[in-house]
């Protein structure tokens, strides 16, 4: 599976159900996609909400559990290695417009 996602921004955590008026109309019928990211070489999986959802827990969705340690640290421990390579040993393509 690809998924396109050229930004990720924070938006209010609720997932529509199918048929909400909030909804966009690519939406309308399958409700509103809610992508739970795993870790770099992790499974993500992408759901949608659904009516029962939203009767139940008033269309709660993950919005992301927090960093194990800050941005700089990241980019420090990975300087040197070639991740991409690292990724697609493990069959992990990655393609970005950012030229990596």
């Amino acid at each position: 599976m690809t998924v396109s996602s050229p930004h990720i921004r924070r938006l209010d955590p609720r997932a529509f159900g199918p048929g909400h008026p909030e909804l966009p109309p690519a939406y309308a019928r399958t409700g509103q996609p809610v992508i739970i990211p795993g870790d770099m070489g992790r499974a993500s999986y992408l759901l949608a909400g659904s009516n029962k959802a939203m009767a139940e827990t008033f269309g709660s969705a993950c919005h992301g559990a927090g960093r194990l340690m800050s941005r700089h640290e990241a980019v420090r421990r990975v300087r040197g290695r070639n991740i991409t390579e690292e990724l697609a040993a493990k069959g992990i393509w990655v393609r970005s417009g950012a030229g990596l």
